[in-house]
This record gives C-alpha cells, structure tokens and sequence, in this order.
C-alpha cells in the first residue's frame, strides 16, 4: 500500500519550475519587407525598384532572454555569455518561438526558399517568383513552371496528398497589413518566466540580388543540408530546414537587410507582450 502510494504521489509532484506561456501582439514595419527587387528579367538589366511585401519576410524568430545587449553593435542583440571559442556568445534563452516556419513547396529549386503564412495559393507561389524575384519556379528537369494546376499535381504525387489543405506552405497569411505595418500574434510556449526578462525577435530577409536572380529568395536561417532528405528518381536532396542554435547564437545569424526589436521588458507574465521589429541590421 506504501509504494502503492508513493507511486500515485510521483504523479503530482510539484517541479517549481515557472514555465508559462506569454501571448504577444508583433508589429513588423513596412520598412523591413520593402526591398530593391530586380525590375527586369533582362540578365543584363541592374536596375532595382523598391517593392514592400510580406511575401519577402522569412521567419520572425522570437526569443525570452535575461536581457538586451545595446551598445556593443550597431543594433540591439540579447545580452550574451562569456564567448569562449571563436562562436559567438550563447545567450541562454528561456524559451522561444517563430512567426512562420521553413516548408518545403515540392520543388528542389525551393529548398530554403518558402515560409509558411506568406503565400495564398499556387498563383501566389508562381506570381511572387516569377514577377517580384524574377526567379521562376523550375521543375526538376529545369524546365519553368506556368501553371497552377502542374504545380498542384506536383505537391500531390511528392507529398502523396489530395487536398490543398495538406499543403502548410499555403492558406491565409500570418499577417494583417496596418497603417502601423504587418502585424500578427504569437505566443512563447513552454517559457521559463523570469520578472524583468527581456523579448527580443528578428526577423530574416530573403537574398535578392539583381545580378544572381537564380538565388534569388533564400534565407540566411535556412541550412540546406537539413530536413528531410529526399530521393526521387536520380535526384536525392536535403528539403532544408532552420539551424537549430538561432535563438542561442542569433547574431551568428544577422545579415545585412534583416531587422530586429529593440527589446521589451515582461514583468508579468499575464500581460501581452508588444514586441515591435522595425530596426535595420546594416545595409550595403
């Protein structure tokens, strides 16, 4: 009867561990998806024009830290541990999350290149590479995907799906566009909540340039050689996926045309955190 007891009483015990899940309002500016995007499919043609998107933001990486770091780089970073080799300081984050994620959109030639709540449809998909990237979606084969239908029928023999309800890459938009600029919500799961701790996010802009259009839309948080690896047919390829220590190491990560909070103090743990985004890395 004793073990009987003790058994049943390891079920409830109390861990104290303060873990808790803070909900937060973002506001990302118009400025951090206004990009100069190529503005012919001419090879030979350098010149830009400025395009504002939410289609061009990657993912929103949102960290809880100990505290924001504001004076030793041009813009604000969490407050980092001791660096002890040549990587950057880890930042010991109490808990994390991410507005929009990687997916992989049935094509090779998208591996890094899809974040999901970006992107309506298919029509979505082939306009955004096609007319803002001047990067066009290609088969396997090289040959440049037109139609919706072909790119539908794509993603249902590769994922063995039969409704677009499977495909995660498309549906609504993450985003609500305000006068303030794109906002949505988000909530930090599974956090250790610590009074006057620090939330700070970035969020990852997409590689555009105007001379290498074929590399046009990828991200600089996406590890190629991750995710899922695929064979299909002689092809065997890795889908892509995040890097794993961003949240711990996020200034390895920065890049220039990015942008990043200033930081926001959370003294309790029931209120909602306003996190804004609207502060430039560095720019060429």
């Amino acid at each position: 009867m004793v073990v009987l007891m003790l058994m049943l009483g390891g079920c409830t015990y109390d861990e104290q561990i303060p873990e808790t899940e803070l909900k937060g309002h973002l506001v990302l500016s118009k400025d951090a998806v206004t990009g100069p995007i190529k503005a012919t499919d001419d090879p030979n043609d350098g010149t830009t024009v400025a395009v504002t998107a939410i289609r061009l933001a990657g993912p929103i990486y949102i960290g809880a830290y100990s505290g924001i770091d504001s004076s030793s780089l041009p813009y604000p970073i969490p407050a980092q541990g001791p660096i002890i080799s040549q990587e950057e300081g880890d930042a010991f984050p109490y808990g994390g999350t991410t507005v929009g994620r990687f997916d992989f959109a049935c094509y090779k030639l998208l591996s890094c290149k899809v974040t999901t709540g970006r992107f309506v449809d298919y029509a979505d998909m082939l306009d955004y590479f096609t007319n803002v990237l001047h990067n066009p979606i290609k088969d396997d084969q090289g040959t440049i995907l037109l139609s919706e239908s072909e790119f539908q029928q794509q993603c249902f023999d590769y994922y063995y799906a039969t409704t677009d309800n499977e495909m995660s890459f498309i549906g609504p938009e993450a985003f609500t566009e305000t006068d303030a600029g794109f906002e949505a919500d988000f909530t930090l799961f599974h956090t250790i909540f610590v009074p006057g701790m620090s939330v700070w996010g970035f969020m990852d802009a997409p590689f555009v340039s105007p001379t290498a259009a074929e590399q046009s839309g990828t991200f600089g948080t996406c590890d190629t050689t991750a995710g899922r690896q695929a064979s299909r047919y002689d092809q065997t390829f890795y889908e892509g996926a995040s890097y794993t220590n961003i949240l711990n190491r996020p200034n390895s990560y920065l890049d220039v045309d990015d942008y990043v909070s200033a930081g926001v103090t959370v003294e309790n743990a029931d209120d909602t955190i306003q996190l804004t985004i609207d502060l430039p890395v560095l720019s060429e």
